[in-house]
Formats: structure tokens, C-alpha cells, sequence
């Protein structure tokens, strides 16, 4: 068993911007302090996104 630390550092997304010759590829990175961190390749960032409207209806939903 390990200690939990808890900080008072808000952690900053970054998204880094990688250009291939015949693609662009966009990944997501998280900052905490001064340190740049990967997100894991199962991780899905959906619950990040929001919509005012409803892509299955087409009708402006309240948010």
C-alpha cells in the first residue's frame, strides 16, 4: 500500500499538433507544474467534448 499525495496543482491539457506527410495527427498531453505528461492510448477524451445541439436530432438542446 502507498500514501496518497494530494496537490493544490491544476493540471493544463495541451494538444500537440503532429504533422505527417499525408496526415496531421493530434494528440492529447496533460501539464502538471512544469512537467508534460502522455495521456495512455486506452484513454478516451469524448467527455471532454459538449454540444448545444443534438448531432442525432438536429435540434438545439438545452445546456
Amino acid at each position: 500500500m502507498s500514501p496518497c499525495i494530494f496537490s493544490n496543482e491544476l493540471p493544463e491539457l495541451y494538444f500537440l499538433w503532429k504533422e505527417k506527410s499525408d496526415y496531421y495527427k493530434l494528440e492529447l498531453r496533460f501539464k502538471i507544474g512544469d512537467k508534460l505528461y502522455e495521456s495512455p492510448n486506452y484513454f478516451n477524451a469524448s467527455f471532454f467534448m459538449a454540444s448545444c445541439m443534438n448531432p442525432r436530432k438536429g435540434k438545439d438542446t438545452d445546456v
